[in-house]
């Protein structure tokens, strides 16, 4: 077990399924694409309070998608302990955006319109073949969908400050 601060890993994807009998197991990427998971290496699952560092022996892209033998992985039963299992990233070896952002750095912030009013906090995206779409949660508990369009709809990101700023009234 590796003690990891939590402010310096983001989740790259999840494990799926099972794959076969030997062990392997399908990967739910959250890269875009879906095979810039293979490049981001170590992976680490949560175990407790503590990370555990994992290796990827070989991978696969698979009919669109990707199956990854792990270390110590020799059977399906295994593997089924598995399923459900976030896979962790270091932020460290994704590279730097310009203009653009992580989702991973968005979840969290404080979107606020351009009345001043608080809308709430974002909890996560939708991706359409269109453009994403911020999940909001507003103070009622109740999501709010703000198109992900900047210069139209979302006015300015201020990670500095946690918030983002957008052209929305509800």
């Amino acid at each position: 077990m590796i003690p990891i601060n939590t402010n310096k890993i983001i989740q790259a994807g999840s494990v799926s399924g099972c794959y076969g009998v030997k062990g392997w197991v399908k990967i739910y990427s959250l890269t875009d694409p879906i095979s810039n998971i293979l490049k981001y290496q170590p992976w680490f699952f949560k175990i407790g309070e503590s990370f555990e560092q994992i290796k990827a022996l070989e991978t696969k892209n698979h009919h669109n998608r990707i199956i990854a033998n792990i270390d110590k992985l020799i059977n399906k039963n295994q593997a089924i302990g598995l399923v459900g299992k976030k896979i962790y990233i270091k932020k460290d070896v994704i590279p730097k955006l310009e203009n653009e952002y992580y989702w991973s750095e968005l979840t969290g912030l404080q979107v606020i319109n351009q009345s001043q009013d608080l809308i709430g906090e974002i909890i996560g995206h939708i991706t359409t073949t269109v453009h994403d779409v911020m999940v909001v949660k507003n103070k009622n508990n109740q999501e709010v969908l703000i198109p992900w369009v900047m210069g139209v709809f979302i006015k300015n990101v201020d990670l500095k400050n946690l918030t983002v700023w957008v052209d929305w009234e509800f």
